[in-house]
């Protein structure tokens, strides 16, 4: 056995019960820690108790106060609205048991302590009272370490199978004991008896590798396996891992996340579940098993969580045994037979990854002859190739995702080679997450699945999930709730079982002004969940269910629906009412046009100032500025350039925090979002880069505006 110590940093630790208090205008609230209360992560860390009105974010004054963060708003968007504020609260959902769940990997402390309330406290407090709390929150560097043992060395050729769990909690609550025998005192468990089990006499098949690693620092960011993971890269390892956090209760099916060159692996232990009678799932698993295949390592990580996880109420009486012997029978079996495989995978299983090797130099393809006329060949070509598309027989299964087959908006189902209609597809989407609303997987006031992440779990076309999302909001399954994207509605869990899609219908002659605004706030909408480069005029048609021609007529190409689209939002924004000092109009025009673009982050793409007559509305904000500045005696060029340079300004910097924002996404393994999905947490928007960014944003609007000052009488 070998001890492999790292530190992880900046751990956050709640050092102290918060007292918190609420005075609603006639009565007094004492408010309990760990269920009715807890502390967000982004708090700033605050000991003593500071007492302030109420107010709400985004409305009046937030000096001096306690500002309600509504539901839809985030928490970047809270924060433009609490300069002087004593804090923010936000509301958080609490688990079947009524706990609020418990992170340690998430965003960055902010300047401002937030508290987070559950959804029946913050929906009943309101401004007219007053609110004291403190939030005792800090972050440390912790000494961790992983624990690794090898039962059996790999020949050479042969598989090498490491069983890993993390072994590490959330730790304790001030008051607040939190056991963690679902996450992962249960995993570890399930991990040890396999490896028990498979290092028996001839349970493995000779040659054949196993070790255990038992990880530390999974909670605070999956630490521990990306030490071990750098480490097997290092040393030119290509183990299967096969990872399991939790194992408390098995609801239907064990949750499994496959990732890296693990087709092998994953056939393995597909072929397990059903050779021991365990359904197996495809679901999120944000565990370990990410990090190693983050390294190019081939990994399936396994859970089966149970209610309570990450609270008091996560006890080992409430671990269920049959779960625990299930999920081992499931690992054992598994690690038999991918000791049992060739490790060498056929080249014909993997066409994707052999799509992936590197191009030749030179031209992809001959060039065309000059001397010889190609016109009517190609023409005869593609006739015949689309005749040969509609009396061919069905194409072999796996052929392909979304392959076209000559006739428009068809596509191959994947599993099967037939042929499905798009609103086929969409209806299959439709009825499995239908299926999930109804099995409480999908809860009122979640978020709905991206388009895109739809598409890419359930393999089908992007077009296909937009129409599908479409349908569901026409049918009160789910409804937008601002730039967070469309969520579950409350009555859509009364109506999933027996819910079924409307009857397709074309419209007929929409009416041009109103389907024009439809057309827009449609795009609007695509952009703010699914961003600016996959929202086209084809796909507006899908989420319409209309033609593509009638979309085209109304909106025009790509290029004129972008200007639609930034125009529509300036026009619901018109500048602030003048105050008579140009100073003080530039900074709240400039401020107001920020949040804008903060809250459509696609937005500053769109925008032009070098064709201001596409775009009215855009072009009355800096005419807005223009007058501001004459007014005050500035000469009209000079007053047409200032306003310009200040709006150009703005953009660049929304422009930057974007990309900042995409960059961030793109390293992390989850959407920023903070509730746990198979009992594990997402990451958050880090706060303090927000105030960073905004801190920026006044500085170099100061100095700006500090340098035309010289311009302005």
């Amino acid at each position: 056995m070998t001890v492999e110590p790292f530190t992880a940093p900046r751990v956050p630790e709640v050092y102290a019960a918060p007292a918190v208090e609420w005075h609603d205008g006639t009565a007094h609230h004492r408010l309990g820690f760990g269920r009715e209360v807890a502390v967000h992560l982004a708090s700033a860390d605050q000991p003593l108790a500071r007492r302030g009105d109420l107010a709400v974010a985004g409305a009046g004054d937030p000096t001096g106060r306690r500002l309600l963060v509504l539901a839809g708003m985030p928490l970047s968007d809270a924060y433009g609205h609490a300069h002087g504020a004593l804090g923010l609260l936000v509301g958080r959902r609490v688990d079947a048991e009524g706990w609020q769940y418990t992170m340690l990997a998430g965003p960055d402390p902010g300047p401002l302590p937030v508290p987070t309330l559950d959804t029946a406290t913050h929906a009943a407090v309101r401004p007219g009272g007053w609110f004291a709390a403190n939030t005792p929150v800090r972050r440390r560097d912790a000494a961790a370490a992983n624990v690794h043992a090898r039962w059996r060395t790999a020949g050479p050729g042969r598989p090498d199978l490491p069983l890993t769990a993390h072994y590490d909690g959330v730790g304790d609550h001030p008051g607040l004991r939190q056991p963690g025998a679902a996450g992962n005192g249960s995993g570890v468990a399930v991990v040890l008896e396999s490896a028990r089990v498979l290092a028996g006499a001839g349970a493995l098949p000779d040659g054949a590798g196993l070790s255990v690693a038992l990880l530390d620092g999974e909670e605070a960011g999956a630490l521990g396996s990306a030490c071990h993971a750098a480490r097997l890269r290092r040393a030119g390892a290509a183990p299967l891992v096969v990872n399991v956090d939790g194992a408390g209760h098995l609801d239907r099916a064990a949750a499994v996340e496959a990732g890296g060159p693990v087709h092998g692996l994953l056939a393995a232990l597909d072929q397990a579940g059903r050779r021991t009678g365990l359904p197996l799932a495809a679901g999120p698993v944000a565990s370990d098993n990410r990090r190693y295949a983050a390294a190019g390592l081939a990994a399936v990580g396994v859970g089966a969580g149970m209610a309570g996880y990450h609270s008091p109420a996560d006890t080992a009486d409430r671990v269920e045994t049959a779960t625990l012997t299930a999920v081992a029978r499931l690992v054992v079996a598994t690690g038999w037979l991918a000791g049992a495989a060739d490790t060498t995978v056929p080249r014909q299983a993997l066409p994707r990854l052999a799509a992936r090797r590197p191009r030749r130099a030179g031209p992809r393809r001959r060039p065309p002859d000059p001397r010889r006329h190609q016109g009517p060949r190609r023409a005869t070509a593609r006739r015949a190739a689309h005749r040969r598309a509609l009396t061919a027989s069905p194409p072999r299964p796996g052929a392909g995702r979304g392959r076209r087959t000559g006739r428009r908006d068809r596509l191959c189902a994947p599993g099967t080679g037939w042929e499905v209609g798009v609103a086929q597809a969409a209806a299959g989407i439709v009825a499995e997450l239908c299926r999930r609303i109804a099995a409480g997987e999908l809860r009122p006031g979640e978020t709905v699945p991206s388009t895109r992440g739809v598409a890419r779990e359930l393999d089908l076309p992007v077009s296909a999930a937009a129409r599908a999302l479409a349908m569901m909001r026409q049918g009160g399954l789910v409804e937008d709730a601002g730039g967070a994207g469309p969520v579950i509605t409350e009555q859509a869990p009364g109506i999933a079982s027996g819910w079924r899609p409307p009857a397709r219908r074309r419209r007929s002659s929409p009416a041009g002004a109103e389907f024009l605004a439809l057309a827009v706030r449609t795009a609007i909408e695509s952009a703010d969940a699914d961003g600016l480069a996959v929202t086209s005029v084809r796909r507006i048609a899908v989420e319409l269910d209309t033609d593509f021609a009638t979309v085209r007529k109304h909106v025009g190409d790509r290029a004129q629906l972008e200007v639609l689209m930034a125009d529509a939002i300036f026009a619901g924004h018109e500048p602030p009412a003048p105050s008579g000092d140009w100073r003080a109009q530039l900074e709240a025009l400039c401020r107001a046009q920020l949040l804008m673009y903060r809250r459509h982050p696609w937005l500053a793409e769109a925008v032009s100032f070098r064709k201001p007559l596409l775009s009215p509305h855009v072009a009355e904000h800096t005419e807005w500025a223009v007058r501001a500045l004459a007014g005050a005696g500035a000469a009209p060029d000079t007053a047409r350039r200032v306003a310009v340079t200040t709006a150009s300004f703005v953009r660049g910097h929304a422009m930057r925090l974007a990309q900042e924002q995409r960059h961030d996404e793109l390293q992390h393994e989850e959407p920023p979002h903070e509730e746990p999905q198979h009992g594990k947490p997402r990451h958050g928007e880090p706060a303090a880069d927000v105030e960073r960014g905004t801190a920026l944003f006044e500085f170099g609007l100061e100095r700006l505006l500090d340098g035309f000052a010289r311009l302005v009488p």
